[in-house]
C-alpha cells in the first residue's frame, strides 16, 4: 500500500528522489505525502494537474482555477495567473 486516500485521484507524480507522492483528488485538492511516513506534508486547494521538477526534488507545481502555483520546500506558495495544465 502507497498511501490510504479516502477519494479518488486524478492525477499524481512521484518525486525524482521517490521520497514523496503528490495527487490530486477528484475534491480538485493537491496532497503531497511522505513516502516512508504516509503522513500528509502539504495540501491545496483548487487543483486539477500536478507535476514534480525532474531536477529539483523539492520544486513541485499544480495548476487549476487559471492559475500555476509552485511550491518549493518549506517556502510559501507562488501563484501566477497561466491557463492550462502542467
Amino acid at each position: 500500500l502507497v498511501v490510504n486516500h479516502p477519494h479518488p485521484i486524478r492525477c499524481l507524480d512521484l518525486s525524482c528522489s521517490r521520497n514523496k507522492l503528490a495527487l490530486v483528488d477528484e475534491k480538485s485538492r493537491v496532497y503531497v505525502y511522505d513516502m516512508k511516513t504516509k503522513e500528509v506534508l502539504f495540501e491545496d486547494a483548487n487543483a486539477n494537474s500536478v507535476a514534480w521538477n525532474t531536477d529539483m526534488d523539492e520544486m513541485l507545481c499544480y495548476s487549476g482555477n487559471g492559475c500555476l502555483s509552485i511550491k518549493t520546500g518549506n517556502f510559501p506558495v507562488h501563484h501566477q495567473p497561466l491557463q492550462g495544465f502542467v
